[in-house]
Parts: C-alpha cells; sequence; structure tokens
C-alpha cells in the first residue's frame, strides 16, 4: 500500500485534495465501504497520517481542502476518530464535534 501513501501525499502537495480523496484515499485505500486500512488492518495511525494530507500543512485545526462539504465532515471525523483510536481523546473531541456540527448545519443524517 505504500506506493497508495505516497499518492495521497504528492497528489495532495500538488493541490489535487477532491482528485486524490476520490480515486485514491477512498476507491483504492479504503475500499469505500469497507473502510479497510482501519477495520481490515486497524492502521489508525497511518490513517491520521493520510487524512493529515488533506488539511492545509498538515494542520488538523483547519479545515480539508477538499471541495466537497461532505467530503470535508467525512475527513474531520476520520481525524477525530483516527485520534482517539491512538490515544488523543482530547484532540479527538474537537475533531469530531466539528464534523457533527457540520453534519447537523447540512442536515446530513
Amino acid at each position: 500500500m505504500q506506493p497508495l501513501f505516497e499518492q495521497v501525499y504528492h497528489g495532495c502537495c500538488a493541490g489535487l485534495y477532491d482528485e486524490v480523496y476520490n480515486k485514491v484515499y477512498q476507491d483504492k485505500i479504503q475500499r469505500r465501504d469497507k473502510f479497510y486500512l482501519i477495520h481490515k488492518l486497524g492502521a489508525w495511525g497511518t490513517n491520521l497520517n493520510l487524512v493529515s494530507n488533506f488539511f492545509e500543512e498538515n494542520d488538523l485545526s483547519k479545515m480539508p481542502k477538499v471541495s466537497k462539504r461532505s467530503s470535508q465532515s467525512f475527513l474531520l471525523n476520520e481525524a477525530g476518530l483516527s485520534l482517539l483510536a491512538i490515544g488523543q481523546p482530547a484532540k479527538a473531541e474537537e475533531m469530531i464535534t466539528r464534523s457533527i456540527e457540520m453534519y447537523i448545519e447540512d442536515k446530513d443524517w
């Protein structure tokens, strides 16, 4: 999977956030609804590193650079769950709360 991880890093560095999110992170790494990286491999730390590439300068306090709001809230949630899984509940709470607030605002049940 290492070449796919590198595609995420280099694609985000090139500003191709939407394409990388959909075609590499979602389709090839997570395998959409299977969440392969976290559910099958349990690689929460790796997932956090990948997700952080979608944030400006890997700063999780900012909004993800993908254009769709639903993708932004998903990435915030993924970052929060990953932080929680690796033992950083205080940071995780902030990320998950931001994600939930976005879902509520968008009525995305």
